[in-house]
């Protein structure tokens, strides 16, 4: 009679043991971080402060929208975003026949269809760092 209760116990300690390690709780993915709303806090190009208000919104299905405010005017682009999670890298791809948020800014001679950024994400601050047409661009975000 002891060696069935001690079966069972034994049974039953490994059963929840098992249960305790399968309920780890898995850290979320960068781009489930990133989804969501951001706006710019600075921006610089080749190191010096460009006086434009930028607006991010990065959704779930992969889509996103941004309104840039410079000169009197606004400006709305769209594409598509994905995140390579290996090298924390921020791909924006912008609809077919448009100029990109930055190409236009820089008045790129081009169209600049894509843009690179490498992701330093804190808390709600993410810090974006690229070169888009040879020049180095960075973007200090807010999450919203």
């Amino acid at each position: 009679m002891k060696m069935i209760r001690k079966t069972q116990i034994y049974a039953a300690m490994t059963i929840l043991s098992v249960l305790l390690l399968s309920c780890k709780k898995e850290e979320p993915s960068l781009t489930h971080l990133i989804t969501g709303d951001w706006e710019m806090e600075k921006m610089t190009i080749n190191g010096q402060a460009v006086n434009v208000v930028i607006e991010i919104e990065l959704e779930e299905d992969g889509d996103f929208q941004t309104a840039l405010s410079a000169n009197g005017g606004i400006f709305n682009y769209s594409g598509e975003w994905e995140v390579d999670e290996a090298s924390g890298e921020l791909e924006l791809k912008y609809d077919v026949g448009t100029q990109g948020m930055v190409g236009s800014l820089l008045g790129a001679p081009f169209p600049v269809d894509e843009e690179k950024y490498e992701i330093e994400l804190q808390g709600d601050e993410m810090n974006l760092q690229g070169v888009v047409v040879g020049i180095a661009v960075e973007l200090e975000l807010r999450k919203e």
